[in-house]
């Protein structure tokens, strides 16, 4: 059939209207991990000592190293090696404080402890200085100074190293944080005799020294804990004098630096301040272990309980929690477990309606101000909860929150998962929600293949999550992050191959040896796992059998030795065997290809003939198709090409055969070819059908490109040049078809086009052995491709002046690197994605978020058979311009362009009559692409005044 070409004015630009691609990473395999320790909040970062792990819990490398997690480039990264290739600088409690504006935090390298500091960055991350001593306990600071005590030493620093002294030794490790006191650290060191004795510092030698009784001048001493609290503006803790007899809550005098003899006690323990109170767990003769209050006077304290052993002391930070106007705690009473609150007064020490279960007291782990919130956990350390100020309770479970930190009213936490390993989550108080929030470390990658777009307009392909195996994924909406369709049974995950369309379903041809038979139209109640009673991989052929059915040859190594024909009804999980097929020792991997209600196979018999098949679905109607003449100087494999304008191609020794199964006659198809030396290769396997014509490749001279509009006239010859092999692409891309050709798996080595209105062909990209060309794909009329062991993506318009390389900016993780490499490309929606191999992700799927350009070209055929020009008026315009429809098909819709490619305008187009607004361009050249009722496209340049 003749076809008339539109003739209209195309507009053809080499500027791109992003030289760069925007990318984020849509990451699904997590299966390594990293385990953060010790969460720090700095400005805008989350400080933590943090090691890569495996997937194991409770296993870690002890490589713990200085990590960081950056709030506004969202990334997580290693931000400083302290001791390269050798053990952890941490232990398994570091410690980080704010100072000035800084960070600290205490190292050990070499077996020697360090004082660092950082600011956040690698290169402000320094040490500050090397203590001689091989063990560093603690360390706290007030405004000015930082004091830092350990295993008989006690040092001050100003943050520098020269300002990082020793401060004194002492005879025993000092056990317990100084505690800072307005210009003054508070700590208890040993003497000779291994007594605690309470000591005082500003920091200077002349300023350190030992906290003694204001009336008889003891010495102070400490048991063992140094529990300091401040009242009102004063110090008050807990010690006794030398005697012993004088033990209890004393207060220092400010002007003398003295203490004064308060309340006897047996310790003044886990004390809270509130209303003006301190309020303490301790104990006397008379009162038991009991909640005392004071106002730091002897008459004023007083236990708030008249039980004897209401409540006893616990350690410190984990028996008493403000929330609210309150103070909470576990009582020592029948229920052990029954929730208590004070206000300082007996009569507001009331018992609460909450109880933990468990058979013994709970244990307070953390407070968090910014939600106010109370973290327990029960007495068995295995169950937590969440309790707010309204006393609403939240079970948690085994979900432990002690290192967490907040940020925007969530909770930021390590936590162990099977799939994500051990990894910062992050929980929502409100609907106690637990999501990843940043996956640190996921090289493994997983391997997305077989994109392909569904006919309900979704993306769907496959990937390993790791978790649960090879799965199906959809995006169904372009953005979107991949979800699973449906999670496949345990023993039978979906075969890694690819995808094979019958009907709206895809079916995975495996790559593996497997059983397993999975198909998916996208939507999770159309997805199946099916399972053949025998393994098959690559070589089994896959056929469409009227978009009903999926037809299988598979063969099988027993003695008999056969092939087997399957079927699967699209919409049943019923495998049905149809017949088998004596054959060969060897079985060989072709493709099947559905014909007029058949579908067509090859099978190699036993000897030594390759037959040519076919299935109507049913035992009977699976036989010998046909045969074509054999030559004893060639091969005799016959391959299925195409079927075209009614007929099924095979290519065979050198030729080209047709047929008719209206007729079931077999013809030879005169076509130009000679013998490169590959055998009974005349034709390459891959063609293109487009508006009816085949495209093909034969091997007449280097190769050349024919056009048949039939099978009853000649071929037209549109491309000679110098092609490598036998692998060749096409791939249709606005008005241009694309050829590429090379020699195996998919690497071209040259690529061409050729314009289908003017049958001109264009050199794009000579031979080159080193940088092969592959992932031929078409976005918005333009070519996309990529290069051999590159890490960009490559554009082009048709011709060789308009290729442009396209570096990958990630938005949401590491960047690409120099030895990482893309891998695959899929245009879905205007979208482009990639699959990337990457040393900090693995090999993951990402999606490009740049807004692609658009390359606007002539249309293909006028549906009216006449020649056609797109006429606007007035050109050039102000305000409105109005398209002229004389003897042009019926517009629905317009795109407005700048000269980038960059769409600027669109909209649905209502007649002759309408005026389209273009009054807020800017003044310049534009282009407007019009969509006609039958999908024609057509272009034309206007000038906006």
């Amino acid at each position: 059939m003749k076809k008339i070409y539109i003739l209209v004015l195309s507009v053809f630009y080499t500027l791109g209207f992003s030289q760069q691609l925007d990318a984020e990473l849509y990451e699904i395999n997590y299966q390594s991990s990293l385990d953060a320790r010790n969460l720090f909040k700095y400005n805008d970062q989350i400080l933590f000592a943090g090691a890569k792990n495996d997937m194991s819990p409770g296993y870690w490398n002890m490589n713990y190293e200085l990590w960081s997690y950056n709030f506004t480039t969202k990334k997580t990264t290693l931000l400083k090696e302290l001791v390269p290739y050798a053990s952890s600088p941490f232990g398994r409690d570091p410690q980080f404080l704010l100072f000035k504006g800084k960070t600290y935090f205490l190292a050990e390298i070499n077996s020697k402890y360090e004082l660092w500091e950082t600011n956040g960055t690698t290169d402000g991350t320094r040490k500050v200085f090397g203590f001689p001593d091989n063990y560093v306990m603690q360390m706290t600071s007030n405004t000015e100074k930082i004091i830092i005590t350990g295993n008989k030493t006690v040092y001050i620093s100003d943050g520098s190293t020269a300002g990082t002294q020793l401060l004194m030794p002492t005879a025993g490790e000092i056990e317990k944080k100084p505690f800072p006191y307005q210009s003054y650290f508070v700590f208890a060191a040993k003497d000779a005799s291994y007594k605690n004795e309470l000591w005082m510092t500003d920091g200077g030698t002349s300023g350190t020294f030992k906290i003694k009784s204001l009336d008889t001048n003891d010495q102070l001493t400490v048991h063992v804990d140094l529990d300091c609290y401040i009242l009102n503006g004063q110090l008050f803790f807990y010690g006794q004098d030398s005697s012993g007899t004088r033990n209890g809550l004393w207060a220092l005098d400010n002007a003398t630096k003295k203490a004064k003899f308060i309340f006897k006690t047996n310790g003044v323990n886990s004390g809270k301040v509130l209303n003006n109170k301190l309020i303490f767990f301790g104990n006397t003769s008379t009162d038991g272990n009991n909640l005392f209050a004071t106002d730091g006077t002897a008459e004023n304290t007083k236990a708030l309980n008249a039980t004897m052993h209401f409540a006893s002391s616990v350690n410190e930070g984990t028996g008493l929690q403000i929330l609210g106007d309150s103070v909470y705690f576990f009582a020592n009473i029948n229920e052990r477990n029954r929730l208590w609150k004070t206000d300082g007064t007996m009569a507001g020490t009331v018992s609460t309606n909450i109880i933990i279960p468990d058979y013994a007291r709970p244990n307070f782990l953390k407070y968090f101000p910014e939600n106010k919130l109370l973290l327990l956990e029960n007495a068995s350390h295995n169950l937590f909860y969440l309790l707010d100020e309204n006393l609403n309770v939240t079970a948690l479970n085994e979900t432990r929150l002690h290192d967490a930190v907040e940020k925007d009213n969530k909770l930021i936490f390590n936590l162990y998962t099977k799939k994500f390993g051990l990894e910062l989550s992050q929980f929502d108080p409100a609907t106690a929600e637990i999501l990843l929030f940043k996956d640190s470390q996921h090289e493994i990658g997983s391997f997305p293949s077989n994109l392909q777009t569904t006919a309900q307009n979704s993306l769907i392909f496959t990937a390993n999550d790791g978790e649960f195996g090879n799965q199906f994924y959809s995006i169904t909406t372009k953005g979107d992050i991949p979800k699973v369709i449906k999670q496949s049974p345990s023993w039978n995950s979906v075969p890694t191959g690819d995808l094979f369309k019958v009907g709206t379903y895809y079916y995975v041809k495996p790559s593996e040896y497997t059983s397993a038979l999975a198909k998916t139209n996208g939507e999770e109640t159309q997805t199946q796992f099916l399972s053949l009673p025998q393994t098959f991989d690559s070589s089994a052929s896959f056929g469409n059998l009227n978009d009903e059915a999926l037809i299988v040859t598979t063969y099988s190594s027993n003695p008999e030795r056969n092939i087997r024909v399957w079927k699967n009804n699209v919409e049943s999980n019923n495998v049905e065997l149809i017949k088998e097929i004596p054959t060969g020792s060897t079985v060989q991997n072709a493709k099947s290809i559905s014909y007029k209600g058949n579908v067509y196979f090859t099978v190699y018999t036993a000897d030594y003939q390759t037959q040519i098949w076919k299935t109507d679905g049913t035992a009977t109607g699976t036989k010998i198709a046909f045969d074509i003449p054999d030559n004893d100087y060639y091969s005799n494999v016959p391959r299925l090409l195409q079927v075209f304008d009614n007929h099924l191609l095979v290519a065979k020794n050198t030729k080209l055969w047709a047929f008719n199964g209206d007729t079931e006659q077999i013809k030879e198809i005169p076509f130009p070819t000679n013998d490169w030396g590959y055998g009974d290769w005349n034709v390459a396997d891959n063609t293109l059908i487009d508006d009816g014509k085949l495209y093909i490749l034969s091997q007449l001279g280097y190769g050349s490109v024919f056009r048949f509009n039939d099978l009853q006239s000649e071929p037209t010859n549109l491309l000679s040049a110098n092609f490598f092999g036998t692998q060749t692409s096409f791939k249709k891309c606005g008005n241009q078809i694309y050829v590429g050709n090379g020699t195996y798996d998919d690497k071209l080595r040259v690529l061409w086009s050729i314009n289908t209105a003017t049958s001109s062909a264009k050199e794009i990209i000579n031979y080159n052995a080193d940088a092969s060309i592959s992932n031929l794909t078409c976005a918005k009329n333009y070519l996309y491709f990529l290069r051999e062991n590159n890490t960009q993506v490559w554009r082009t318009n048709g011709t060789a002046e308009s290729i442009i390389s396209l570096p990958i900016n990630v938005l949401n993780d590491e960047q690409i690197a120099s030895d990482d490499q893309i891998l695959k490309l899929h245009s879905y929606d205007d979208y482009i994605y990639f699959v990337a191999k990457t040393k900090s992700s693995g090999t993951e799927l990402y999606i490009v978020k740049t807004e692609l350009p658009v390359y606007l070209s002539t249309g293909n055929a006028a549906a009216g058979g006449e020649k056609i020009k797109l006429i606007l008026y007035p050109n050039p315009a102000t305000s409105f311009i109005k398209i002229k429809e004389n003897q042009t098909p019926q517009i629905e819709t317009y795109k407005i362009f700048d000269t980038t490619g960059k769409q600027i305008l669109s909209g649905k187009y209502a007649g002759q009559h309408q005026s389209i607004d273009i009054s807020r361009l800017l003044t310049g050249n534009y282009i407007i692409e019009i969509t006609t009722k039958n999908g024609s496209r057509f272009s034309q340049k206007f000038i906006k005044k």
